[in-house]
């Protein structure tokens, strides 16, 4: 549209100078040539002839002289404001050129440069209007940025008063987390076996339950489990809050995205415009100018502008830098903070408290051993006096009678069920054991898992029991003077 004004305002003018320009220099070259033809007859060489030369005798020398010299500084006269007249019309014709020149580039530059700014100034106006409807939002917006600064720093402070937690932990109650079996664990057992002393190795997986016990690769507890609940919130949060953020912006997005697409629109324009310039007057001189100034234009002019073009699209979001900044590291913060955030604390506590700390370290793991032997002591304590009251009861027997008079005992059905499910325990710990692996005695129902049988020197405590040789005063027995009670193994053991 700014361009159809510029062409209707410049238009009258610019075909006035394309057209009287040319009949102005023309007829300044024909007042040109008339004055020529005036002026010439004066610029005449005055040579003598001979016939001068005869004629000149008989006049007076003096007043010749002075005639010819007053004609000479009348023509120089003449000839002095006339000789640079055809110059300057034709400098007056080179300067129309370069007006017509002029006014060309001065209307490039309106059609190229004048719409740009009527776009620029239509996306401020929009702008402007956009920012007073969502000015609330912005306020809304601002508050939600300085409150997730406050609960980042919060959630800062809340990893250090952890960590420093965890370390007065460490190092002022002993059972703190103590109940890894770590590679110094077993190289105390194996020292003790090789000096003859109790050992522990192996612990069973009754005894690994009872105590919690673990090894540093295990899977996470319970309580390890329970206590990702507050990082699996924490990174809820931020999630929720990184998308609600990633779809406010594409709704912005859309939002300006149609509101530029409903102003779209084909303006169509249509103008006429007349101008005329007439001269009156009667002689040579009106003729003249009359035919030099007089003029009489019309202009039509239709024209159909799209303003797609005038507007500016909004950006799109990046889902790529959104991916990569924001997915990802969300990603990392659920991989190390709560899927694997007993692994992070677990290293923190063998490598780099247990490095820093290692006189405390080895204490520990002294603690964790004397409590496991106390343990397995105690146990056995209990297990043969178990033994003992079944003995005396005559309990095993009426077991084995109760298991022979089942439905299905000593049938295929037994056999099958006693191969896929642990369906035997060992009388001393209690553990249930496939029955494939536990050693049987010969002689009574009581049956053994390899551990226990080897602590028991490979004889029958039951039988013992019944034999009188251990007793509630005696409830251990030297191998060098008890003799072997005969023994059959029901199959080979299973370490």
């Amino acid at each position: 549209m700014m361009t159809q004004r510029v062409v209707m305002a410049t238009g009258p003018i610019e075909s006035f100078m394309a057209k009287q320009f040319g009949k102005s220099a023309s007829k300044g070259r024909k007042v040109i040539a008339m004055l020529k033809s005036l002026v010439e007859p004066i610029e005449y060489d005055f040579t003598l002839s001979d016939e001068d030369k005869a004629l000149a005798t008989t006049i007076d020398a003096a007043e010749v002289g002075e005639a010819i010299t007053f004609c000479d500084q009348m023509t120089n006269q003449v000839l002095s404001r006339t000789k640079n007249l055809d110059s300057d019309l034709t400098d007056a014709h080179n300067l129309t050129e370069d007006i017509l020149d002029h006014l060309r580039v001065n209307m490039h530059y309106r059609a190229i440069v004048e719409p740009r700014n009527v776009r620029i100034y239509g996306i401020k106006e929009v702008k402007y209007r956009i920012a007073q409807n969502f000015r609330l939002l912005k306020i809304i917006l601002i508050t939600l940025k300085q409150i997730l600064g406050c609960l980042f720093v919060v959630m800062i402070y809340t990893i250090f008063r952890d960590s420093v937690k965890m370390i007065n932990n460490y190092l002022n109650d002993i059972d703190f987390d103590n109940v890894y079996l770590t590679s110094y664990f077993w190289h105390i057992d194996r020292k003790r076996k090789n000096e003859g002393k109790i050992f522990l190795h192996p612990l069973s997986n009754a005894e690994m339950r009872a105590n919690n016990l673990m090894t540093p690769i295990s899977p996470p507890t319970k309580a390890e489990i329970r206590a990702s609940w507050l990082p699996l919130a924490k990174f809820t949060f931020l999630f929720i809050t990184a998308l609600f953020v990633a779809f406010v912006d594409f709704v912005f997005y859309r939002v300006i995205y149609n509101i530029s697409k409903y102003t779209s629109k084909y303006v169509t324009s249509e103008s006429q415009q007349f101008f005329s310039f007439k001269i009156d007057g009667t002689g040579f001189i009106a003729d003249l100018v009359k035919e030099m100034i007089e003029f009489d234009y019309h202009s039509y002019r239709n024209m159909t502008v799209s303003l797609e073009e005038c507007i500016y699209n909004p950006v799109s979001p990046n889902w790529l830098y959104a991916g990569k900044y924001i997915l990802f590291p969300l990603g990392i913060m659920f991989l190390l903070q709560v899927i694997f955030g007993y692994v992070i604390k677990r290293i923190t506590l063998f490598c780099v408290i247990g490095n820093i700390f290692r006189k405390r370290n080895k204490a520990r793991v002294i603690h964790l051993y004397n409590k496991m032997l106390f343990v397995r002591t105690n146990g056995r304590k209990l297990a043969r006096a178990r033994i003992r009251f079944q003995v005396e009861r005559r309990i095993l027997e009426r077991e084995e009678i109760r298991r022979k008079s089942k439905l299905f005992a000593e049938t295929i059905v037994e056999k099958l069920l006693d191969f896929l499910f642990k369906t035997g325990i060992c009388l001393m710990c209690e553990v249930k054991y496939y029955k494939r692996n536990l050693i049987n005695c010969s002689n009574c129902p009581a049956s053994y898992c390899s551990v226990c049988y080897e602590e028991n020197y490979q004889i029958c405590y039951a039988c013992l029991a019944k034999k009188g040789e251990v007793t509630s005063t005696k409830t251990t027995y030297n191998p060098l003077d008890v003799p072997k009670v005969e023994m059959s193994e029901a199959s080979s053991p299973s370490k």
